[in-house]
């Protein structure tokens, strides 16, 4: 990577964050996906250094009083007075102090303690403990500096997430600088990727990981498997199974990779017993692991025939599944927030079907050209090995949704961010797709730029609708006040204005350096 291009790669990092802070001190608190839920694990992780006695509960009396002020606490349904409502909101008050903001300000410590309801999550431990440094950077201060600076945190992971995204465009393209800068633009710019990673969510860790893993099973498809590659895919599958259960669903993935890379690899017979040794090693821990269940065991509901949903036909529920995958969850993909009461506009996703089925013909184009020449390269095998990674994870998680429906007999639904953990490949198909139909070097940086001008527009016109279904944009000193209150004085105004001038100025400067980038 030269100089030119690690220079835009970093402003695209830079600007990334700035986006994930403009969304995470704009947005109130506890309107990200199960962000109270969360951030009372991590809370617990801080307080009582991450063990609680079996059979107490798990929500702080501090969190408590605050989801029943700000409206977000869950009746016996799972719903809050903002679920599937969008007109709904808080009262307001006239200035930058929120109506009952200080009492929640002056709650006492034994707050943070007092443990007064069951809603923690209860998932492993790792992005909780990575959490904990948000929480304690400002433990001293108030319960909303706490929730802004743990949000931080999942910016960070955010960031890191853009860059192994930019690793694995790499190891795609490797001769397609366009490529790989289109791709990773698509992914730092995704609009509902960037709402879900600027709270506090395990999912933005889970996603950072997926990534990272799939950047190196890609690349020891194009270059062979070494033991330090073992090593650190290990290492992120580990990580994985500290963080959430999702991560068993890339067990298939990992062994098409390995099978996919032997034939790059010129192994000793003594590398093989090796490989051979430290594989079974690894089956056994992780048998081992499974188990021993708790929270480490990739729960699959169990149907029998006293199950509600007993008599409810697969096959019928599939059908169902596909359906909504195309009605609901694919624009949930792209944005869906205040609690599942606001989506972007009708038309705004039928032009984003209208891209992606451009993507689609774009891809019939090139698999055509392909079995007319049979010309098959290392990046085709790695395409194979994306739709097969694909398949499996869409399946597996339509399975278990539908294996929960006739457990408890009626449907959990399956949310667009839950296909995060691959966004990475999703964005590389589309970006590839769309370049097909094109595929002129004359129009490469008319392409990277077109690319980053509609993910931008796409993920401004996301924040807009957002904050627009919170607070009252004009007069412009009402929105101030509206978006101040019930935040940390580092999240009110006038520092609000900072991070969005800040965050301008850096889109700015990033434009100017991919239009002058070179072919």
């Amino acid at each position: 990577m030269n100089v030119k291009t690690l220079t835009i790669i970093v402003f695209i990092l830079v600007t990334a964050f700035l986006s994930g802070l403009v969304w995470a001190t704009f947005i109130p608190i506890w309107q990200f996906p199960d962000e109270q839920a969360h951030f009372a694990q991590v809370q617990n992780y801080a307080e009582f250094k991450g063990y609680l006695p079996p059979g107490s509960k798990d929500l702080s009396f501090e969190i408590f009083e605050s989801e029943n002020i700000l409206g977000t606490l869950r009746d016996k349904f799972g719903r809050n007075k903002f679920t599937y409502n969008p007109s709904f909101n808080i009262k307001y008050s006239d200035s930058k102090i929120g109506l009952k903001e200080e009492y929640l300000n002056n709650l006492p410590p034994v707050a943070r303690t007092t443990l007064v309801k069951n809603e923690s999550p209860l998932y492993p431990p790792l992005f909780y403990a990575l959490s904990t440094l948000g929480y304690f950077a400002v433990n001293s201060q108030n319960l909303f500096a706490r929730v802004v600076a743990t949000r931080i945190i999942s910016v960070l992971m955010f960031v890191v997430l853009v860059f192994f995204g930019f690793k694995f465009s790499q190891e795609l393209f490797p001769r397609k600088k366009h490529l790989q800068l289109a791709a990773t633009l698509a992914i730092a710019f995704h609009p509902m990727l960037t709402f879900v990673s600027s709270g506090i969510n395990n999912d933005t860790l889970l996603n950072l990981l997926t990534t990272a893993l799939l950047f190196f099973l890609v690349k020891i498809i194009r270059r062979g498997i070494t033991p330090k590659d073992s090593f650190f895919i290990a290492f992120i599958f580990a990580l994985g199974a500290l963080t959430k259960q999702l991560i068993y669903l890339f067990v298939p993935a990992i062994g098409l990779a390995i099978l996919f890379s032997l034939k790059k690899t010129k192994l000793t017979k003594s590398q093989i017993k090796t490989l051979i040794a430290y594989s079974l090693l690894g089956l056994i821990s992780m048998s081992l692991l499974l188990f021993r269940r708790g929270f480490w065991w990739p729960f699959w509901p169990k149907v029998t025939s006293n199950s509600p949903g007993a008599h409810l036909s697969f096959f019928s529920l599939l059908l169902e599944r596909i359906s909504q995958l195309y009605r609901e969850t694919l624009p949930w993909y792209w944005g869906v927030y205040k609690w599942l009461g606001v989506v972007l506009p009708l038309n705004v996703i039928r032009i984003i079907k209208v891209f992606m089925g451009l993507s689609f013909i774009g891809w019939l184009k090139y698999l055509y050209f392909k079995f007319k020449t049979k010309k098959f390269t290392i990046t085709d095998k790695q395409f194979i090995f994306i739709f097969f990674t694909n398949f499996v994870y869409i399946t597996v998680l339509v399975a278990w949704d539908i294996s929960l429906h006739r457990n408890v007999g009626f449907g959990h639904g399956i949310q667009g961010r839950y296909f995060f953990p691959l966004i990475a490949s999703h964005m590389a198909f589309l970006v590839f797709g769309l370049w097909q139909l094109i595929a002129n070097r004359k129009f490469q940086k008319i392409f990277l730029l077109s690319i980053f001008s509609l993910m931008l527009i796409l993920n401004l016109l996301s924040l807009h609708r957002v904050l627009t279904s919170y607070y009252t944009l004009t007069p412009f000193t009402t929105f101030i006040d509206q978006a101040s209150q019930y935040k940390p004085s580092f999240a009110k105004w006038p520092y609000l204005g900072v991070y969005f001038t800040a965050y301008i100025l850096s889109l700015s400067l990033l434009f100017n350096k991919l239009f002058k980038c070179k072919k």
